[in-house]
């Protein structure tokens, strides 16, 4: 009775020094990183006020830009009494004239602006055209230019507009005007200045949106895909590490953005950089000096301690990790390591052989479905080229190419059931393209099973099936129903597949033998039973399966509910045991 009262407390000596050497150091550590980051924030503002100005000055530039364009086209259409007489001319003879007099007004609009970069009067129902470009366009921008005024006369739809042109190296902003078969168009290069915003580094991206369209300055990687850019209002935006900045072009639908991936590391100092990389480091000597005062000691000591707490729960296969110089904890560590490694072998021998029995059982059940599932493609599209249908078999090879992909790339056996859907889904535009007659699917998921997981084909090997049969005597579309339901019942989790045609039913026989397929008995159902096959190894018993008929053929597969590192073949035996 004594003894129990006077019992001390224990406590680890290594926690409580390792308990005051990270305070220390983690207090330092918070303080300088909170300074080094109200710096980094500060050096961030400054350089977002730099680029939003620039971006502003570059918009009302342009602005004015647009404006002087659409004023001087406006003149020449409305104001021109030239022009206007042209367009109502029949004489060649005096239409020359017309022409020669408009030749030398748009010389001297082109002369004289700074803005300006083309002009094109059309005349005769548009069939002909006098015109004036500036000396920064080279001749291979001049031709590109004047075959879309071309498209732009045979497509137009309205009297007068605005649109953008992209040539080999250079967008435009075009304006027209149109009257009684003559068109005056004049365009502004965009590009101009926008090279001032930024500074052209890695990552960087601006441009311009013209409602669906978007064009780019440079060739940098897009950090936001062309629906993001489209959608952007005027503003500052962040996403992550990357920043955003719009600005409306008053007086049009064009916007002008600029993007930048890992703004806040393109905005740091060299000071800044150097402290970063300084607190980074420290890390390293801060852990080195609590190892080297640990090592000898505490850590052997720990080490021996967790080992023996894993021995005691019957778990043999341990190591140790920690060397140390004290002669007495290295020979016991020896002796321990000695002990629980043939105790280990022993333990698992017998289980490691029934393994390797059952993977190698299970790679060639793999195999036997993989060349049975190529061959049928293979035949498709023999029977495709065979037909003279050679238009789509490019998209069908793509989509193939997908399938090989998905069964070469998976390291397990499982996937997540929205990964066997994509499968399914490209599996289903194959068969649309090269089956006659069209097949409509109807898909129903709970949201809760899409990151469950199942045996890799275990749903596209009932559509596949449910096609095989359903199409051969059916007249009408084909509709294919796949649904995945989610269940919680007394017994666990499952997901409930289930796969349906309105075809005419399987055959008798075929349902005969979906239904009493036995282990070692060959079947001719090859997929199906591979799958069954498959699934006995990964689930013993705690699964079930039914084919019947009911206004068409109905697979239905019930599995038990496995998610993340839970799909592996040693933990799914290890609950079935």
């Amino acid at each position: 009775m004594a003894w129990g009262k006077n019992k001390k407390k224990l406590i680890s000596l290594e926690k409580q020094l390792s308990v005051l050497f990270a305070g220390l150091y983690f207090s330092i550590y918070v303080i300088s990183a909170s300074f080094l980051m109200i710096s980094i924030i500060k050096s961030q503002k400054e350089k977002i006020n730099y680029i939003m100005g620039n971006v502003d000055v570059y918009v009302k530039t342009l602005e004015n830009d647009i404006q002087e364009i659409d004023s001087t086209i406006w003149r020449m259409y409305a104001g021109n009494k030239v022009y206007y007489a042209l367009s109502l001319e029949k004489d060649e003879m005096k239409k020359y004239k017309y022409v020669y007099e408009l030749k030398d007004d748009i010389e001297l609009m082109i002369n004289t602006s700074k803005s300006i970069d083309g002009v094109f009067i059309y005349y005769d129902n548009y069939k002909s055209v006098i015109y004036k470009m500036s000396e920064s366009i080279d001749s291979i921008n001049k031709e590109m230019l004047l075959k879309n005024n071309e498209s732009i006369m045979s497509n137009i739809i309205k009297d007068n507009g605005s649109l953008i042109q992209h040539t080999k190296d250079k967008d435009y902003y075009t304006i027209y005007y149109i009257k009684d078969g003559t068109a005056v168009i004049g365009l502004i290069d965009i590009n101009k200045g926008i090279d001032n915003i930024g500074e052209d580094q890695e990552g960087e991206v601006k441009g311009i949106v013209d409602e669906d369209k978007i064009f780019f300055s440079n060739e940098s990687e897009m950090i936001l895909n062309t629906a993001e850019y489209s959608n952007l209002t005027e503003g500052i935006s962040r996403k992550g590490n990357e920043i955003i900045y719009v600005k409306d072009v008053e007086g049009t639908n064009l916007k002008v953005f600029y993007a930048s991936k890992n703004f806040m590391l393109k905005s740091m100092k060299i000071h800044q950089y150097i402290a970063l990389i300084a607190l980074f480091f420290s890390i390293y000597p801060a852990l080195k000096i609590h190892h080297l005062l640990s090592r000898q000691i505490l850590q052997p000591l720990a080490d021996m301690t967790k080992t023996m707490q894993v021995l005691q729960t019957g778990q043999w296969d341990v190591e140790f990790h920690v060397d140390t110089n004290l002669e007495e904890i290295e020979n016991v560590k020896k002796a321990l390591i000695v002990m629980t490694k043939e105790i280990t072998n022993l333990k698992i021998q017998t289980y490691e052989e029934k393994n390797r029995k059952q993977y190698a059982q299970l790679q060639y059940l793999q195999l036997q479905l993989n060349p049975h599932f190529y061959i049928n493609c293979l035949k498709l599209i023999q029977a495709r080229l065979q037909l003279g249908y050679n238009r789509n078999v490019e998209n069908f090879l793509i989509e193939l190419s997908f399938h090989f992909r998905y069964l070469m790339k998976k390291a397990t056996e499982f996937v997540k059931v929205e990964e066997e859907m994509k499968f399914v889904y490209n599996y289903l535009e194959m068969t649309k393209e090269l089956f006659s007659g069209s097949v409509a699917s109807y898909v129903f998921v709970d949201e809760d099973a899409k990151e469950k997981k199942i045996p890799m084909l275990a749903i596209q090997t009932f559509v596949e099936n449910a096609i095989k049969y359903a199409r051969k005597d059916l007249e009408q579309e084909m509709q294919l129903t796949i649904k995945i339901t989610h269940m919680k019942v007394e017994e666990g989790e499952f997901l409930n597949i289930v796969v349906k045609d309105n075809g005419i039913g399987y055959p008798q026989s075929v349902l005969n033998g979906l239904n009493q397929i036995e282990e070692g008995k060959e079947s001719e159902q090859i997929g199906i039973s591979n799958l069954q096959k498959r699934i006995e190894l990964l689930y013993k018993k705690d699964y079930n399966w039914y084919f019947y008929n009911q206004n068409g053929a109905i697979s239905e597969l019930v599995l038990p509910c496995v998610l993340g590192e839970e799909a592996n073949i040693d933990s799914i035996n290890s609950k079935n045991k």
